[in-house]
């Protein structure tokens, strides 16, 4: 069978994984290091063309992200990677605004100001994001990799938080996680 793009990421409480993988990095699910949050827009399927509107600014991410935040104890400063689910252009822009990296109609200044590479200010999507990885997991994946140290050539230097993004539903739903590497 042939398949192009698929991932997958088992989890473990942090003392199986370490009796299962003794030696390698392990990413705590559990505490501070990592939390998971989902928001809701509450769209029906017929009203998916209020999301998709011209007037679109902001998306359920900002409630995701804050709490996902308030979960791990964390903040947004905190986080050294970012793997942004970005299924449409727009998406980086407007989660950048609701994670409240910048006020909400400044990012077009701000990005400017940015370096979104792996040695940069915000490192964001190291593997390419969508438009080189297209894939549900692979934004999950990539975290885990930057944070176990295997991101390669790409690896974001002291990488220990990552912010990690998805939506479905036409954004209409949204999901962030806080992962952090147990060292």
């Amino acid at each position: 069978m042939t398949l192009s793009g698929g991932c997958a990421v088992t989890g473990a409480s942090v003392l199986a994984a370490r009796r299962t993988t003794p030696g390698q990095t392990t990413l705590g699910l559990i505490g501070r290091l990592a939390a998971a949050a989902v928001a809701d827009a509450g769209l029906e399927p017929a009203e998916v063309d209020d999301v998709l509107s011209p007037g679109l600014t902001a998306t359920p991410l900002a409630a995701a992200i804050s709490d996902v935040c308030d979960m791990s104890g964390t903040s947004v400063g905190d986080i050294d990677l970012f793997a942004l689910y970005d299924c449409y252009s727009i998406m980086l822009a407007l989660t950048f605004e609701d994670a409240g990296l910048c006020a909400k109609g400044e990012v077009g200044p701000w990005l400017l100001e940015q370096d979104f590479s792996h040695t940069g200010n915000v490192p964001t999507n190291t593997h390419g994001g969508q438009a080189d990885l297209a894939g549900g997991m692979s934004h999950l994946v990539e975290a885990v990799r930057q944070l176990r140290g295997e991101g390669g050539p790409r690896q974001v230097p002291d990488a220990e938080l990552a912010l990690v993004t998805g939506n479905g539903a036409t954004l209409g739903e949204e999901v962030a996680l806080v992962m952090g590497a147990e060292r």
